[in-house]
């Protein structure tokens, strides 16, 4: 096995060469990510409002008061309360394939494909998994 300095930076490139290079914003704040051939899939809770929560948190001189409804909500997104998203994006174009609602928003890094199925474990200790057609 050739472990040159060059045939690693070949296979650098070869993986990490992409069609779609896009930025757009999503409906959820993703905590799961995961590429699958042509599909890339995020997963996570849904959007709250992040711009009146970093205001408030930046400004606040304890973590000891009763929380404002925004807030209240940020937090229980972030603690899987509120549900999640699960949305699959197709690599070439960056389009919307699907979009599903889960029980609880996923565990950090817990989602793994594997024989045509994709599984996604959740902050409420439940496992979630889809199959192909």
């Amino acid at each position: 096995m050739n472990l040159s300095r060059s045939g690693v930076g070949d296979a650098v490139r070869r993986i990490t060469k992409y069609e779609y290079t896009g930025r757009r914003d999503a409906a959820l704040c993703p905590n799961a990510m995961l590429l699958a051939g042509k599909t890339f899939w995020l997963a996570g809770p849904g959007k709250f409002d992040e711009e009146a929560t970093r205001r408030h948190l930046g400004t606040s001189k304890t973590d000891r008061f009763a929380l404002p409804p925004f807030l209240r909500e940020a937090v229980d997104a972030m603690e899987g309360k509120r549900g999640g998203r699960l949305l699959a994006v197709d690599t070439s174009n960056g389009a919307d394939l699907a979009d599903f609602a889960l029980p609880s928003s996923p565990v950090f890094d817990g989602m793994i494909a594997a024989d045509g199925r994709l599984l996604i474990a959740l902050k409420d200790g439940s496992v979630v998994c889809f199959e192909g057609k």
